[in-house]
């Protein structure tokens, strides 16, 4: 795509000889905007955290998505949907961006958020600033993860999140976007779970924030009695 909108492929299949025509067709849509990178739709079919895969979602367990950068742009926030929570375990959340070096062939933390915690008020989107120092902001091209790192205590050992990120069941990822990093084990692995998690880009080229002046002549305006 080479401009913003709304897009959809549409799939046909063809065969001699079909007896179910019916399931020839399919289609596939997406979104291109100026500014919030996002794999997944806008609706969230399940949930999911870290617990499928370390046996119990662990205090500072994070899930994730990676995200190719192809040119240097600025990076303001990270925006996700919290499905769910348990307030029982005292869950705390933050949104932190991780890259990737490809000398060390690992990923690093390289920017946080607020650590934020959880109640009924941060249910549904929930977009969160990440500190910004003037410079590491500006993302070079590579591989990122935007992540949730999750906390909770209750009361055993394991120290279980309690929370949920929202997940899409229809929107097709394969494995090598989805990210988990377990604390049990100190290592990170991607699933087939398409996690809503997203970025928040400037857009190439656009200002950020600018003064504006009015030049307005009020001359005529005094001379009319409109204005003393």
């Amino acid at each position: 795509p080479d401009d913003y909108g709304d897009y959809t492929i549409n799939f046909e299949a063809v065969t001699e000889g079909d007896l179910r025509t019916e399931n020839n067709s399919g289609s596939y849509g997406f979104t291109i905007g100026d500014s919030l990178y996002l794999r997944s739709d806008r609706s969230a079919e399940a949930s999911a955290n870290s617990g499928g895969w370390g046996g119990s979602n662990q205090a500072g367990d994070m899930v994730g998505q990676i995200y190719d950068i192809y040119e240097t742009t600025e990076i303001n926030s990270i925006t996700a949907y919290i499905s769910g929570f348990n307030p029982e375990n005292f869950p705390a959340f933050q949104f932190l961006l991780m890259k990737y070096v490809p000398e060390e062939e690992t990923y690093v933390e390289w920017l946080v958020s607020d650590i934020i915690d959880m109640d009924s008020t941060y249910l549904g989107w929930q977009t969160l600033t990440l500190d910004k120092d003037g410079e590491t902001e500006f993302l070079e091209p590579g591989e990122y993860i935007a992540c949730v790192r999750m906390w909770g205590d209750d009361g055993d050992e394991e120290g279980n999140q309690g929370m949920w990120i929202g997940r899409d069941l229809t929107t097709k990822c394969v494995n090598k976007y989805t990210w988990v990093y377990l604390v049990s084990s100190q290592s990170g692995f991607s699933p087939n779970k398409l996690l809503m998690i997203g970025i928040n880009l400037n857009e190439e080229g656009g200002p950020i924030t600018a003064p504006i002046t009015f030049n307005v002549d009020m001359n005529k305006h005094i001379m009319n009695g409109e204005f003393n």
